[in-house]
């Protein structure tokens, strides 16, 4: 049976719970994104370990919205 989730509920947790998703760590997993690139500098590749390390924790736990910690009466909590 098909199972239809509202794109405003599905986080990257829930598909990894549900239906097992998991990262696909293989270099050559979309290789048509790296050929022809020039190489990184290891500078270029610690940045971009952190941003990756940052995307993937905001992913599976995204911040609290303002809209999300505000009283039913739009009121800001104490």
């Amino acid at each position: 049976m098909v199972s239809v989730i509202p794109a405003s509920h599905v986080s990257l947790a829930l598909l990894e719970a549900r239906y097992g998703l998991r990262e696909a760590t293989q270099p050559d997993f979309f290789s048509e994104w790296t050929q022809g690139l020039g190489d990184l500098t290891e500078l270029e590749k610690q940045y971009l370990d952190r941003v990756k390390t940052h995307f993937k924790r905001l992913l599976k736990s995204p911040p609290l919205l303002e809209n999300s910690v505000k009283g039913q009466s739009g009121e800001r909590p104490l």
